[in-house]
């Protein structure tokens, strides 16, 4: 009887020993969901600011083709100017409308620049990430090494505890 109680007691602190594994590996299953879920954010926010860098950029480009517009109608004025009030009006209008281009540009470019920023330390802190998870992830394989081969001691200890306890039985 005592020897039966001795194999209950030694099999439930196994019980214990095991529950407390899958714990472990619950948790740390929920931590690497976590960083992969938080991976995936940083790539759709790298992504987000690459979309309002290109629209920015095309918004340049587009600026820069006005202006390109508005000199051209300039020097059309200027070839057909007959001293008419109203066309200087209009040449002063457009180089107006130059400078107003330029300064849209030149924000454009301040922007352009702060999501480059914005954009590398996107890319910084994912880099940081994918790191970060790929070492959890070979945490947990070393984990599930080491969990194996305690397993496996337990088991044949316990086998081992059994068998001498048998033993004794006989004896």
């Amino acid at each position: 009887m005592e020897n039966k109680l001795k194999i209950i007691y030694i099999l439930q602190i196994l019980d214990s020993y095991l529950d407390n594994i899958t714990y472990i590996k619950k948790k740390f299953k929920k931590k690497i969901l976590k960083i992969e879920e938080d991976f995936k954010n940083i790539k759709k926010n790298k992504e987000e600011v690459n979309n309002e860098i290109l629209d920015l950029k095309k918004k340049k480009s587009f600026k820069k083709n006005k202006i390109q517009e508005t000199e051209n109608l300039i020097k059309k004025y200027k070839k057909n100017e007959k001293k008419d009030f109203f066309i200087k009006k209009e040449i002063d209008y457009q180089y107006l409308e130059i400078e107003l281009l330029k300064k849209k540009i030149n924000n454009i470019k301040e922007k352009n620049n702060k999501k480059k920023e914005e954009y590398k330390k996107i890319e910084k802190n994912l880099l940081i990430k994918k790191i970060f998870l790929k070492n959890k992830k070979k945490e947990k394989k070393k984990i599930k090494k080491i969990n194996k081969i305690k397993k496996k001691k337990k088991k044949n200890l316990n086998n081992n505890k059994i068998k001498k306890i048998k033993k004794k039985n006989k004896n």
